[in-house]
Order: C-alpha cells, then sequence, then structure tokens
C-alpha cells in the first residue's frame, strides 16, 4: 500500500499554529468571567447611589490591587448585611466592630483585617479626662459625676467609655449621670472645659494630636488624663463563609498595600490602612457586650 507523505514545510507549521491559537480562545470563551467581588456596608437611611458614590474612588483602588473588579452593596442595617452574607450575595464586608460582632454572629463572617486609625493603629482606648482643677484623681471618683460620651452607639467614643468606666469599677449605666453625648473630642473637651460636664471621653490619639497642634495646646494645659480604658480593636474586615482561601489571602495583601492615602479615598473609613486581624481580636468587646447585656 503507498504511503501518504505528509509535508511538514513553513506552511504547515503556521496551520498548526493558528488551530492551536484557536483551540486556546474556544476554551477561554467558554470559561465564565470573573464575578465581582461585592462589598458590604452597613448605610442606613441613605441612599444606596450616594453611598456608592462616596465608597467608589477606596473601591476603585482595592479593585486595581485585588486585580478583580469590587461592587459596592450597602444594606440599612445588620440583620439584612447577615441575610445577604448567608444568601452568598455579599463576598466580604466593612464593619464597626459593635456591627460586626452582631454579623458575625448571625452569618459566620469573619474578621480577617483591622482599620488602622488615625493614630496609626488598629486599636481605639478610650481615654478620660477632667479639667485640672477638678479635684478628681481618678476614673474611680467619677461615681456620681457628670460625664460626657460620644456619639450614643458610636466605638470610639461610647463603647470605648463605657469600657474605660467598667474597667476601674464603675457601673457605667449607675454609677455615672450622663451629661451628653459630644459629636469630635474636642466638642466633648469644651464641655468639660465649661464646666457642663466633670468629665469626658476623647480617643487616645487625639491627646497626642492636641499637642502637635497649635490651637490644641489650651486642652493640653487645661485639661489632664484619669486614665484609659482597655484596647479596643478598630473597624472590621470580614469575610464571608464562602469565600475560599486563596481569595482571602489575596483580599488580605490587597488591603495590606494600601497606605493611608489610598485607604482615606473613602472620606467614612477615616482610616490609615489596614493590619491583619482576626475574630479573637474581637473578644474583648465581645465580652464587654455580653456584661452589659447580662
Amino acid at each position: 500500500m503507498a504511503r501518504i507523505s505528509v509535508q511538514r514545510g513553513p506552511g504547515a507549521v503556521f496551520l498548526w499554529v493558528g488551530v492551536l491559537l484557536l483551540g486556546w480562545a474556544a476554551a477561554a470563551w467558554g470559561q465564565p468571567p470573573v464575578k465581582p467581588l461585592a462589598l458590604g456596608v452597613k448605610a442606613p437611611a441613605a441612599d444606596p447611589e450616594e453611598v456608592r458614590k462616596v465608597y467608589a474612588p477606596f473601591v476603585k483602588i482595592l479593585g486595581q490591587r485585588l486585580g478583580q473588579e469590587v461592587v459596592l452593596e450597602p444594606h440599612g442595617n445588620t440583620a439584612d448585611l447577615g441575610r445577604a452574607v448567608q444568601a452568598a450575595e455579599i463576598d466580604f464586608l466593612l464593619l464597626s466592630p459593635t456591627d460586626y460582632l452582631e454579623v458575625h454572629a448571625a452569618s459566620g463572617a469573619e474578621a480577617i483585617a483591622s482599620k488602622l486609625n488615625k493614630g496609626g493603629t488598629p486599636y481605639c482606648q478610650g481615654t478620660i479626662v477632667t479639667r485640672r482643677d477638678s479635684g478628681i484623681e481618678s476614673i474611680a471618683d467619677l461615681k456620681g459625676k457628670r460625664f460626657q460620651f460620644g456619639p450614643l452607639g458610636t466605638f470610639n467614643k461610647y463603647w470605648a467609655a463605657l469600657a474605660a468606666l467598667m474597667g476601674s469599677g464603675l457601673d457605667a449605666q449607675r454609677d455615672v449621670e450622663v451629661s451628653g453625648y459630644g459629636e469630635g473630642c474636642d466638642g466633648i473637651a469644651d464641655c468639660v472645659l465649661r464646666g457642663e460636664s466633670d468629665a469626658g471621653v476623647i480617643c487616645d490619639y487625639s491627646w497626642d494630636g492636641w499637642t502637635d497642634r497649635a490651637e490644641g495646646q489650651r486642652y493640653v494645659e487645661e485639661l489632664k488624663v484619669l486614665g484609659a480604658g482597655p484596647r479596643l480593636r478598630d473597624d472590621a474586615v470580614a469575610v464571608a463563609p464562602h469565600l475560599g482561601p486563596d481569595q482571602r489571602h489575596r483580599l488580605v495583601n490587597a488591603l495590606l498595600s494600601l497606605d493611608g492615602e489610598d485607604a482615606l479615598l473613602a472620606p467614612p473609613l477615616k482610616a490609615k490602612g489596614f493590619a491583619v486581624g482576626s475574630d479573637t481580636d474581637y473578644d474583648e468587646l465581645r465580652s464587654l457586650m455580653q456584661r452589659l447585656d447580662g
């Protein structure tokens, strides 16, 4: 039987290369597109589209660092966020510490990173101040005194204040008289200086900030620090249970690559960056909330 001779000249080589390229293209076309990662945030009583606009620069640069598109999914409360995690509609979340504990309990979302605050650390301590001439020498001396908290329910100037008071043996709900819920550390300090409160809470990094600001010198000169509460972990980045180890690792690396300017692209973050975190980092706050509930 005569054998057929196959010609292996340059034309044949180009033909085979073309066939291979077409095969690779067909395989690629057959792959589903990479699904964007959905970032959940709590935005009560806010227009979702406005929230997306505020976070848009941060979401964009995080997606660039990840090499994967990120989309923002605002929800009005932690219950809705928990349900969205359970339904695999949200892949990861950015939450205040108290909101994180609620969503974690409801859905199993787990912290993998924490925000670096204005002081450059992932922790916050409620620092208690009073006037230098008040005659008050310790946090324990505040029993029966007027006290200025931060906004009700906020982490760094409400829960942190509760932790400081309770850490000194006071019943924060009975032993002090609430004189108000100030908006910012400067405002709380002003209330104390005006005599409207005997003492108040500021963020630990605010005192250092005052020493570096000319306009803050009067606070340093006229106030004194009575003490501070335990270090509480700041805002959490948590991942949904369905997110695999590889995606979690990539997300942590992307977050760690963000410097202060990147993170501050979204004003609500008030962050200088991120640090590696875990669920156990929030045990101190978890214990505090359980004590109050009990």
